[in-house]
């Protein structure tokens, strides 16, 4: 007769609590990285709606036509005759809650842009959802903002600046650089869509992509880098 022999118990319970051990290590970092991957494909999507459709509008005149600082009116009218036209949207928002947030912060833990409010980014602006689950929110700026502010030199008075959560706005963190970053629309003859950042100096950018930094010029180093977003902690 040959004995058997198999697993103790006291063996199996440490086998397991080893096993425990390292999917708690691994499997955090690994949620994170995929939900990073899925964020940073929903953000290289919607640059390329938005940027087919804004040339679209530019080549018809519409954007030309906007002249009136913070008048949600010439908003709505670009969006729903241009937007809504060329691309599919699952929701508009037209200054009510539950379409932006408040409570956005910069990386360095300030509450970002005083205009923020659960209704909108800002006053005479607009929020919409995109059928990928992204939230966008449009508001117009005078070139001396997006010059100082979002760091695009721009050539027209007033320009479009656009806020993209890629995670949608209900959902955490609301933080420039981690789930919200900034494209500005310049208006000017050749209807360009620029990353917030793409006027400052590779360091200026780099440093504000970090913790200490504000992430509004991350889209510029995102763009450099294929796409990809930065794993910020």
């Amino acid at each position: 007769m040959t004995s058997k022999k198999g697993f103790t118990l006291a063996e199996t319970l440490i086998t397991l609590g080893i096993i425990g051990v390292v999917a708690a290590i691994t499997l955090p970092t690994l949620i994170t990285k995929l939900q990073n991957d899925r964020n940073s494909a929903i953000l290289k999507e919607d640059y390329a709606i938005l940027q087919n459709v804004l040339r679209k509008a530019q080549e018809d005149g519409a954007i030309a036509d906007l002249t009136r600082y913070d008048n949600r009116q010439d908003l709505i009218n670009l969006f729903e005759n241009h937007f809504l036209t060329n691309m599919k949207v699952a929701s508009t928002c037209y200054n009510k809650p539950g379409c932006w947030s408040a409570d956005v912060k910069t990386l360095n833990g300030i509450i970002g842009d005083g205009g923020f409010s659960s209704s909108n980014c800002g006053l005479g602006s607009i929020a919409f959802t995109m059928n990928n689950g992204s939230t966008v929110c449009m508001d117009d700026f005078a070139k001396i903002t997006t010059n100082n502010t979002f760091g695009v030199n721009t050539d027209k008075y007033l320009n479009i600046v656009f806020y993209i959560d890629v995670n949608g706005i209900k959902n955490k963190p609301n933080v420039f650089g981690k789930d919200i970053f900034i494209i500005v629309f310049n208006n000017n003859e050749n209807g360009e869509l620029i990353p917030a950042g793409h006027n400052k100096t590779q360091e200026q950018i780099k440093n504000d992509c970090k913790k200490g930094g504000t992430g509004r010029w991350c889209m510029e180093y995102i763009k450099n880098n294929g796409f990809k977003i930065p794993l910020i902690k």
